[in-house]
C-alpha cells in the first residue's frame, strides 16, 4: 500500500509526534486520489502496430516535403517487401532483406539500378524505425550497395536536336522541347509551371523541384519565342502552361512522356524522353565552359557529385580537346 511505503521512509527522518502529523496530512492528500500499483510486466512484441507505424513513416516523409509520386514509390516497395517477408518489422533480419532483393533480381528480373532504389527505400525506412525507437537494431546496416554497370547516358547530339525541332507537329511540342533544352527542368517541374511563374521580361521561370524546393531557371530567346507563340495559340491566360488538348487540364507527367516519345519516333531519334533534354542542357553548358557549380545550381542538385555525372565528355568533345591541347 502506498501509505505504508511512505510511512516506512518517513519514520527514518521524523520523530514520533512529527511523524503522526505528517502521516495525517498524507492521509488527507491521498483521499483525493485513486491510486493503483503499476504492473512491471514486459509486453511481448507481436507486430500488431506495424501498419500504424508505417503510416507514421509516410507522414514524416510528407512533412519532409516528399512528393506524392515519391511517396507512392516508397509505399509500393514497402508493400512488396511485407508481402514477401511475412513477419513483424521488429523481427526482420539482414538475411530477410537480402532474400527479398535476391528474389526480386532472380524472379522479377529487376535491374541493378531498380534494386538499388529499393534498397535505398528500405534503408531509409529501417533507419527511421531505429531512430524512432520502434526497433532495436537496424537490419539494413550490413546490406551492401548493389553494383551497377557504369553506362554513360548520352545527351542528344546537335543533329538529333535539329531533327526533333523539325518533327514538331504543333506549337505545344515546340514550346516543350525548347523549354526543356533551355531550362533543364525535370518532367514534374515542367508540367507544374503556371503562367504566373513565368517572367518573360527577365526570361525566368520559378519552378518547384524535389522536396518542394523552389529555384529559378532561365529561358533563352528561342524558348521565349516558342512559349509566347504556344500560349497565344492555345489562349492560355492563367493557371497551367502545358495542358492537354481536349480537356485543357494540366498535362500529366505520363502525358508529357508520351508526347516526347511520339516526337522521337517521328524524328527517328532513339531513347527520346524528358530527362535526356535535361542531360543535354547540362552537357552543352559544361562543354561550352560553364563552371560546374553554376550547372549544379541550374539543375537544382544538392550534391555536386550528382552534377559530375553530366560532365562526361562525348567523343566529339574529346577529339576537339585533343586537337586543341595535344600537339
Amino acid at each position: 500500500m502506498l501509505r505504508d511505503d511512505i510511512a516506512r521512509v518517513a519514520v527514518k527522518y521524523l520523530e514520533n509526534e512529527d511523524l503522526q502529523i505528517f502521516m495525517s496530512q498524507i492521509d488527507v492528500i491521498l483521499s483525493n486520489y485513486n491510486i493503483s500499483k503499476s504492473k512491471n510486466e514486459i509486453t511481448k512484441y507481436d507486430g500488431s502496430q506495424d501498419d500504424e507505424i508505417i503510416k507514421m513513416f509516410f507522414v514524416s516523409k510528407k512533412i519532409a516535403g516528399f512528393s506524392d509520386r515519391s511517396i507512392n514509390f516508397y509505399s509500393g516497395t514497402i508493400k512488396q517487401f511485407r508481402r514477401m517477408i511475412v513477419k513483424p518489422l521488429g523481427m526482420v533480419t539482414t538475411s530477410d532483406i537480402r532474400l527479398f532483393l535476391g528474389r526480386k533480381q532472380i524472379y522479377d528480373n529487376c535491374s541493378p539500378g531498380y534494386l538499388n532504389d529499393m534498397r535505398r527505400i528500405l534503408s531509409s525506412f529501417f533507419k527511421w524505425l531505429t531512430a524512432e525507437n520502434y526497433i532495436v537494431k537496424n537490419p539494413m546496416l550490413a546490406v551492401e550497395n548493389i553494383k551497377e554497370p557504369k553506362m554513360i547516358k548520352k545527351p542528344f547530339s546537335e543533329i538529333e536536336i535539329e531533327r526533333l525541332r523539325e518533327s514538331c507537329s504543333d506549337s505545344r511540342e515546340q514550346a516543350i522541347i525548347e523549354t526543356l533544352l533551355s531550362t533543364g527542368c525535370r518532367a514534374a517541374e515542367l508540367v507544374g509551371i503556371n503562367i504566373e511563374n513565368i517572367d518573360f521580361i527577365n526570361k525566368e521561370i520559378n519552378v518547384v523541384g524535389k522536396g518542394n524546393k523552389e529555384r529559378i531557371v532561365y529561358l533563352n530567346a528561342k524558348a521565349v519565342f516558342e512559349l509566347n507563340k504556344y500560349i497565344k495559340e492555345y489562349q492560355i491566360e492563367y493557371g497551367p502552361v502545358f495542358i492537354s488538348k481536349v480537356q485543357r487540364r494540366r498535362l500529366a507527367i505520363t502525358g508529357l512522356q508520351q508526347i516526347i516519345k511520339k516526337l522521337g519516333k517521328r524524328a527517328k531519334v532513339a531513347d527520346c524522353h524528358a530527362h535526356r533534354f535535361r542531360r543535354t542542357m547540362a552537357t552543352l553548358a559544361l562543354n561550352r565552359g560553364m563552371p560546374i557549380e553554376q550547372v549544379q545550381q541550374l539543375l537544382g542538385h544538392e550534391d555536386i557529385s550528382t552534377t559530375t555525372l553530366y560532365a562526361k565528355s562525348d567523343k566529339f568533345s574529346l577529339k576537339e580537346a585533343h586537337r586543341k591541347y595535344v600537339i
